[in-house]
């Protein structure tokens, strides 16, 4: 038997025109509830389009995305005893190189993941399944983890993962029979 996976429109990377600002972003509020209609493909990961400033990207959803922190990177988080491993999200060189290109406020820490030495991306707010969230975190991964690697197992290239750095915020439900996915805070 064939597996089935779900794929769909998932989240939205959304900045406003004064480069990382969260102007006009709005606020979680709890209780929201956003739903999207979905389609079943057969042995394709399941994975979500991301857009930012109209450029669109496919992140796979990754619930196990961790990264562990250095010294440094915890120093510059000004979190004190928070745990080294976290959950977070990836995002492919190229797109961080663009990202960090193109909306310069947006927070960098260079050195941050202890067990590659690749920097992380703070983007201000994402829009997920019809939610506002964020800032969530991206650490940095070579082009071929995602661009050759993960992608020989989809129908279309992807550019990093959705992790736990953007899924903190939501209760996501898939409801495979139905074929929606459910967001709410």
């Amino acid at each position: 038997m064939r597996a089935r996976v779900l794929l769909l429109s998932l989240a939205t990377v959304a900045v406003s025109p004064s480069h990382g600002s969260t102007q006009g972003a709005g606020q979680p509020r709890p209780g929201d509830v956003g739903s999207l209609p979905a389609r079943f493909v057969a042995d394709v990961p399941f994975a979500a389009p991301v857009t930012a400033r109209g450029d669109t990207l496919l992140l796979l959803l990754d619930t196990g995305a961790s990264v562990v922190l250095t010294d440094a990177a915890i120093k510059a988080l000004h979190e004190g005893s928070e745990p080294r491993a976290r959950g977070t999200s990836f995002i492919s060189q190229s797109v961080f190189e663009r990202w960090r290109r193109q909306y310069p406020a947006w927070r960098v820490i260079e050195h941050a993941d202890s067990t590659l030495d690749m920097p992380m991306i703070q983007v201000p707010w994402l829009r997920v399944g019809g939610q506002t969230v964020g800032p969530v975190w991206f650490t940095m991964r070579p082009d071929r983890n995602f661009h050759e690697s993960m992608s020989q197992w989809m129908d279309r290239r992807v550019d990093g993962a959705l992790g736990g750095s953007a899924l903190r915020y939501l209760r996501v439900t898939l409801d495979y029979p139905r074929a929606v996915a459910t967001f709410e805070r």
